[in-house]
């Protein structure tokens, strides 16, 4: 599901593998953890004071997971948060797959600031961005996609 407008854009992608990393102390410098949320509400984010600590906690951070609940991703524009939430999910699946197998042989902190600029390049998002558009439009032909 996506909800667009010019303030937010919410997506909900499946993230159970994401979820792995909730639970799993060792994971890429750009994601976070948050284990103080407020349960109470449900463990959602539902009041203005919890979406502020909430903000708080993530910072300049890409990803925050919410212990056992799921994960906030943010971006500086609609592909970029896109770009973010897959590719958090995918890798996510493919660590996990990793560590099942056993001595998984993780990137240094630079080789993952190489790949990072490498993948969020103008051109590798928007071509990953181009790619998304036509699966989405392919599998919802009725979707109103905003080209600009």
């Amino acid at each position: 599901m996506v909800n667009l407008n010019t303030d937010c854009c919410r997506i909900d992608v499946s993230i159970q593998a994401s979820l792995a990393y909730s639970v799993y102390e060792s994971f890429d410098m750009e994601v976070i953890q948050d284990d103080d949320y407020d349960v109470c509400l449900g463990m959602l984010i539902s009041s203005l004071s919890e979406g502020e600590r909430v903000a708080r906690v993530l910072g300049d951070k890409r990803a925050l997971l919410l212990r056992d609940h799921g994960v906030v991703v943010v971006g500086e524009s609609v592909p970029h948060l896109v770009m973010g939430a897959i590719y958090l999910r995918d890798n996510a699946a493919i660590q996990f797959n990793a560590i099942l197998l056993g001595n998984p042989k993780y990137l240094s902190y630079e080789e993952g600031r190489q790949a990072t600029k490498v993948m969020t390049s103008a051109l590798s998002l928007e071509r990953a961005w181009t790619y998304w558009v036509a699966r989405a439009k392919k599998a919802f032909p009725d979707l109103l996609v905003n080209e600009d």
